[in-house]
Order: C-alpha cells, then sequence, then structure tokens
C-alpha cells in the first residue's frame, strides 16, 4: 500500500525458503566443544524403556579424561558409555552390566576416534575405531529419557573436555559391519531407518540441539561452543572387502581397488570410504579431486605393501596435462583422526586415464603398509588434475560431464554462481558457511541452471549440496 492508498499483491511461490532442522547435514560442519567442568549438551526426552541400544560419535580429548566422564549417558538409571581407567580406557554402564569392566579399548588424547557401544540384551560390545570389545552378560531394560552428552548426569568431576560431533541413537543392536562402513559418512539418507531415533551434528546456532532424525530439541548446557569440526566425517560410500588373499579387489562405489602379490601379510577385512569433500588441513594448497579416501584395515596393525592403487574421483575427467605428466599427481597419507599438516608424501602416479572414469594409478613404489587417510592433489600449484578446475571442483559447464556443473570457483563476490543440473525432476541446492550452518536453500526442477549471486555469500570457504531423488553431489567453493 502507498501513500495514495493503492494496494498492489503478488504471489511468488518459494520465495522464503525455511531450513528443516530435521534434515540432516551432508557434512561435518560444527562439533560441539567442552572446555570446562559444566560444559555439555542434553538431548530432549527419548522415551524408551530397552535393553537394546546402540550409540556411536566421534569423539577428540583434550588429555586423560577423569574416570567415569559421560560421553553419552542416560539421566536416572546409568545407561550409555564413558571413560574409565585413569587412562582414556571406553566403559559402559548398563542396569545388569559391569561400570569396572575393562574392554581394554584405549581412546587417544589429541585427535578425532570414532566410538560406539552395542548392547543387545545378552551382551554389551563396545568399539573404538571399529576394534571390538564384548562384555557377556544379561542386560536389563533401562528407562531411556534424556541423556547427556559430554556429561555423566551431571556431576561436574565426570565432565569430557575436549571436542564431540555426530552423535547417533539407535534402538536396535548394529553390527560390526554397520559400525565399521558408516563410521565416516553422515547419515543424511538415512530417515528410512525407523530404529534410528536421535541424530546430533551440532551444526545449529546458538544453544539449540536439533535431533536431525525427529522434530525432537535439546539444549546446551553451560558454555560450550560449536566450533568447525575437523573430524574425518562426510558425505560419501564405503565398501568393505575381506583381503586375504592375492588379487585384485575393487571396493565398489568408492572409486578405488587395490592388487596383492600371492604370499603377502594381507589386511583381513577392509572397508574403504571416499568422501565428497577435502580433509581438514590438506598438505596443500595445490589441485585436487575435491575428494578423499579412507583405508581401514582390522585384520593386522601392518601388512604387506599394496602392489597397485587406483582411484577415480567422484566426479570430472582427467585434465589432458595430468594424463601426459602423471608423475604431477602426487599420493599422500597422514594417520585417521589427525588434523594437522603432518602428511607423508609417498609417490607420484605411474599413469593417468582419460574419461569419465579416469583412473589415477600408483604402483608398489607407494608403500601403503597402514591405515590411513589418502589424498592426491598436483605437485603444480598450475597443473589441475581435473579438466576445467582449479581446487578440485568444476569450474566450467560441460554439459554430460557429470551430475552437477558449479562454476565459476574461486568465485568473486562481485560475480555469480551458476549451478547447472541437466537432469530431470526435483532438485534442492543448499549452501553452508564455513561453519556448516545453512544459509540458502534453492528448490526447483531440472534440466535448469540457478545463478545465485556470490555477493550474499561470507568470504572464504563455503559448502553446497546439489541433490535429486537419486543422486546427490556436495563440494567447497572458494568466495573471494
Amino acid at each position: 500500500t502507498d501513500a495514495d492508498n493503492r494496494t498492489s499483491t503478488k504471489t511468488v511461490p518459494a520465495m522464503v525458503t525455511i531450513a528443516d532442522p530435521a534434515i540432516a547435514d551432508p557434512l561435518a560442519g560444527q562439533a560441539l566443544q567442552c572446555a570446562v567442568s559444566g560444559d555439555y549438551a542434553v538431548t530432549e526426552d527419548l522415551g524408551i524403556n530397552t535393553n537394546v541400544m546402540s550409540i556411536t560419535a566421534w569423539v577428540n580429548p583434550t588429555g586423560t579424561q577423569s574416570d567415569y566422564t559421560g560421553i553419552v549417558m542416560n539421566n536416572g538409571t546409568g545407561a550409555g558409555f564413558n571413560f574409565r581407567g585413569g587412562n582414556n580406557t571406553l566403559g559402559y554402564h548398563w542396569p545388569g552390566g559391569s561400570w569396572g569392566w575393562d574392554s581394554k579399548l584405549i581412546v587417544p588424547a589429541g585427535r578425532w576416534s570414532h566410538v560406539a557401544m552395542v548392547a543387545d540384551g545378552t551382551s554389551m560390545t563396545l568399539y573404538v575405531n571399529g576394534i571390538p570389545s564384548k562384555h557377556t552378560t544379561a542386560l536389563q531394560n533401562a528407562p531411556i529419557a534424556t541423556m547427556n552428552i559430554g556429561n555423566y548426569m551431571g556431576w561436574g568431576d565426570r565432565n569430557f573436555k575436549g571436542m564431540i560431533d555426530e552423535v547417533c541413537i539407535w534402538k536396535r543392536a548394529l553390527s560390526q559391519d554397520e559400525i565399521r562402513k558408516s563410521a565416516h559418512l553422515t547419515k543424511e539418507n538415512m530417515k528410512s531407518d525407523t530404529d534410528f531415533i536421535a541424530y546430533y551434528q551440532f551444526n545449529e546456532a546458538g544453544g539449540n540441539l536439533f535431533n536431525r532424525m525427529s522434530t525432537g530439541m535439546g539444549a546446551l548446557i553451560g558454555s560450550p561452543a560449536k566450533v568447525p569440526s575437523t573430524a574425518p566425517v562426510g558425505a560419501g560410500t564405503s565398501s568393505l572387502l575381506a583381503v586375504n588373499a592375492g588379487g585384485n579387489y575393487d571396493f565398489t562405489g568408492t572409486g578405488f581397488s587395490i592388487n596383492y602379490p600371492p604370499g603377502a601379510l594381507y589386511p583381513g577385512d577392509v572397508v574403504v570410504t571416499r568422501l565428497q569433500s577435502l580433509p581438514a588441513t590438506p598438505p596443500n594448497a595445490n589441485p585436487n579431486l575435491g575428494c578423499y579416501w579412507l583405508f581401514n584395515a582390522y585384520g593386522s596393525d601392518h601388512f604387506s605393501p599394496i602392489t597397485e592403487l587406483r582411484f577415480t574421483s567422484f566426479a570430472g575427467v582427467p585434465a589432458d596435462t595430468i594424463i601426459k605428466s602423471p608423475s604431477q599427481a602426487k599420493l599422500f597419507t597422514r594417520r585417521i583422526g589427525e588434523t594437522t599438516n603432518i602428511w607423508e608424501t609417498l609417490c607420484g602416479a605411474v599413469s593417468v586415464t582419460p574419461g569419465a572414469n579416469g583412473v589415477f594409478r600408483f604402483n608398489s613404489t607407494c608403500p601403503v603398509s597402514i591405515n590411513g587417510s589418502l589424498y592426491l592433489s598436483s605437485d603444480n600449484i598450475n597443473m589441475p588434475l581435473l579438466k576445467g578446475t582449479t581446487s578440485g571442483i568444476d569450474n566450467r559447464a560441460d554439459p554430460g560431464e557429470s551430475f552437477v556443473h558449479v562454476y565459476p570457483n574461486p568465485v568473486s563476490t562481485e560475480s555469480d554462481i551458476r549451478f547447472e543440473y541437466p537432469g530431470n525432476g526435483p532438485v534442492q541446492i543448499k549452501l553452508f558457511d564455513s561453519t556448516g550452518k545453512l544459509i540458502k536453500v534453492i528448490k526447483t526442477d531440472g534440466p535448469c541452471t540457478e545463478i545465485v549471486p556470490a555477493s550474499g555469500l561470507p568470504a572464504g570457504i563455503c559448502f553446497y549440496t546439489v541433490q535429486s531423488e537419486t543422486k546427490m553431489r556436495s563440494g567447497r567453493l572458494v568466495v573471494r
């Protein structure tokens, strides 16, 4: 209505989209940091009475924790898992169990570890980085109400100090394979699992605590911080194979395969995960594949060096220059869970094949014989690994090459970002700031080209996801 009392109205479909707090994010985003006694989080009332439950989380303890410091612990009847033994040994409380039982699983301080607790009614199994320890005992039902994350029942001397991320709760007993295969993956595609009752990512703003599997909401207690997460977690794929003999092993869906000679010391069960994002603190700022791999072997801590390793990115086509000079593609490794730049350079590729499924091949000069993160980048800042890229993410449109084209990247705040989606049907684009906070949602139908002004994005690193009914891609944008 103007000064002359003239009125004009117009309906603009989807002009404002409000983010759904029950939608999980496909990136680590933020972690909960507890620095002093009294800093922790509390869930909503989960309202179940059971002796069957699974809880998983990523933890990065600051030093040795006080005995019986809670990781995730029920308020009321003691039920959950914690630290004990004066050395960060993983322990548990549960009716019918034993709080003094020694799992002999130690959670190292100063780096990320995946921890899990699985109660199945007749036993309690704890895991640290996929390694199990089982206590056979008749577990009684526990009335599960609110649960503290990072604290034991509000006790000041049993408060976690460090970072926690990706807390998940199921009302069923997860199998060992499920624990191992899902450890590094965010859970945005698990809404159909009706036993998956709670998922806390700590990516929301302020003192809220959203349960991404429901409409439930918990809260932060004291003054814990939400900080950028450096946990090795994100959207991607995992595959498990038993490697107990010589031959070729293709870890389906991960773009990773290996070859072993006969008569070697084999790694046994191996889970390979490819994450569609970059690791915390990459070894350099050179062009890369926009993804990295995590190699977890559970049969032996050390095994014979792998004869051949082959990598394929989740999107993009190898650049002509790297095909001609494959040794410029370098393979790096470091221990899983580390967050500092302590990468070891292993070797250069011996060949790179062209095409949409182009393979970066490394031979036995790369001595991969222990678990670790595996990351590829160019040895030359001016030599991209993928066509049309500067940082491992598509930098130009080339119809038909990949699921979606996002360009330019890097982008100036005075320019626009284009999301070209050649497919049909509904598609959703999300943009996040460097802390994982959702800043924009676009819902449209393909094929389409969505133009987003970069002037509305904060300078630095931003994240995006593009999700159709059958596929999803995530990546990073550099905003200058």
